[in-house]
């Protein structure tokens, strides 16, 4: 009878430990500096740096509206043909503003437009603008 009772009290914490282990929050690291991908070269180097990958929110600004951001990555010199992932969830950023001037697009500054510009743009989700 005390052999039953013992394992009865080693499964009820063994279940409560499990149980804290599995709400508690996990620490967690978020990863800083440059986007990286592995280096396959031979130069003994893991990770270099990734052009393939742009974080919009570094820049906005007060000054500067969604479109114009994702128009400027878009349109600067050097951009890739092959294009690159460009992250916008990270917008609105120090007041960028997220209503682009009437007749712009991520696309079209007003007067230039960029055509066949290869590109994936992430965007957060928000609430239903469907209604």
């Amino acid at each position: 009878m005390k052999n039953a009772k013992t394992l009865g009290s080693v499964w009820m914490v063994a279940f409560a430990l499990l149980a804290w282990a599995s709400i508690s929050p996990a620490h967690a690291e978020a990863q800083t500096g440059d986007n990286a991908v592995y280096n396959n070269t031979g130069t003994g180097t893991c990770c270099v740096k990734s052009t393939a990958f742009v974080d919009a929110s570094v820049f906005g600004g007060t000054s500067f509206d969604f479109c114009g951001v994702i128009y400027g990555i878009l349109s600067a010199t050097g951009y890739p043909s092959a294009g690159e992932v460009v992250d916008a969830r990270g917008l609105p950023f120090t007041g960028t503003s997220m209503t682009c001037p009437t007749g712009t697009t991520p696309w079209n500054n007003g007067t230039t437009y960029l055509s066949n510009v290869n590109s994936t743009i992430l965007l957060a989700g928000g609430p239903d603008l469907a209604r």
